[in-house]
């Protein structure tokens, strides 16, 4: 059973009242989402006015999480167990192709509003994460008699696990995400392969967040072992601030096209006045280029970290327009069937 690795508790517990519990996952990448919510402390009298529903954009935002197009077909229905205890069903009418996936829920119950935010972790198809099994205790053993003497068996070691290998380079439009998804080895959750290739390739990042991988980059893919050794709880709160620094630079960018928009039009007239002043010789001209010299070292990286992180806008950019768009036609084809 996969299990939600950590929730925020975003409104105070109401004593007696209808809450939220854990998030359990069904689905794998590439699938619509399924995944189960438990309600606790459900009186009778509760359970015929309860609505679930997901947050709104304003919710999101005020928790600084990204409010993605998966998010559009999110659904939510009631539904009881075999022996009788109540749960939330959460579907998606889209196939989820990121390994997390932010859930803002809302519950209302006569006993008021309870609120809770869920990062419900994606994992690839056939992944099984491991069990951990108790060790017996000895068994009484009667000592043997003293054995005669005979040649030792050679008992080989079990291979360890081979580090050193590595991923790429990184194409363009790839995630961390998904390259996470791709060389993780079994018995090592998302988050600590997230968290265990962000840590072994700092140069391999924009601005210092996983969210800005660098085109062309070759990832070292650290073992087993090391990735082992990150605790999951730590390994999700470094998705959770990554998370969170990636939204605000979003939301920088996308403030950006006004003023971006106000100097390309002072740029456009100042080159027509240059055309309209410049009627001298139509034959030869020189033309004069501007150009700061060739940059080298550190300063010639910082150029380069610029040219890519606005590479990283305009996909950014793409992408939140591809969602409004989305949203936008599914919010007609909503009206259309509701007209119907």
């Amino acid at each position: 059973m996969k299990t939600l690795a950590w929730v925020l508790l975003l409104a105070p517990w109401l004593a007696h009242a209808a809450g939220l519990g854990s998030l359990n996952v069904r689905s794998s990448l590439g699938q619509p989402l399924l995944a189960e919510v438990d309600l606790v402390s459900v009186s009778r009298e509760e359970m015929g006015t309860l609505e679930v529903r997901l947050g709104s954009p304003e919710a999101y935002r005020r928790a600084d999480l990204q409010y993605g197009a998966v998010l559009s077909g999110v659904r939510f229905s009631i539904e009881k167990r075999p022996n009788g205890a109540p749960y939330i069903r959460v579907t998606s009418l889209r196939a989820v192709n990121e390994p997390f996936v932010n859930l803002v829920i809302e519950l209302t119950s006569s006993s008021g509003k309870f609120t809770r935010e869920y990062t419900a972790l994606i994992d690839p198809p056939g992944y099984t994460p491991p069990e951990t099994v108790a060790a017996a205790p000895p068994a009484a053993v009667p000592r043997p008699a003293p054995p005669r003497s005979e040649p030792k068996a050679v008992v080989t070691p079990a291979p360890a696990p081979s580090g050193g290998k590595e991923y790429g380079p990184v194409k363009r439009g790839e995630t961390l995400g998904k390259i996470a998804a791709t060389v993780k080895p079994e018995g090592v959750s998302l988050e600590q392969m997230l968290v265990g290739l962000f840590r072994s390739n700092p140069d391999a990042f924009i601005n210092n967040n996983m969210n800005l991988i660098r085109a062309g980059a070759t990832l070292q893919v650290p073992d087993t072992g090391q990735l082992t050794a990150i605790p999951r709880a730590e390994a999700a709160k470094e998705i959770r601030v990554q998370t969170s620094d990636w939204n605000r630079y979003r939301r920088r960018v996308s403030d950006r096209p006004a003023k971006a928009t106000e100097r390309e039009e002072s740029a456009t007239k100042a080159e027509r006045k240059v055309k309209v002043e410049d009627k001298s010789d139509k034959g030869a001209r020189d033309v004069l280029r501007l150009s700061k010299g060739q940059p080298s070292g550190k300063k010639g990286r910082s150029i380069e970290d610029r040219v890519q992180a606005l590479e990283e806008e305009l996909i950014a950019r793409e992408r939140a327009l591809n969602e409004a768009n989305q949203r936008i036609r599914d919010l007609e084809k909503a009206v259309k069937e509701g007209s119907k």
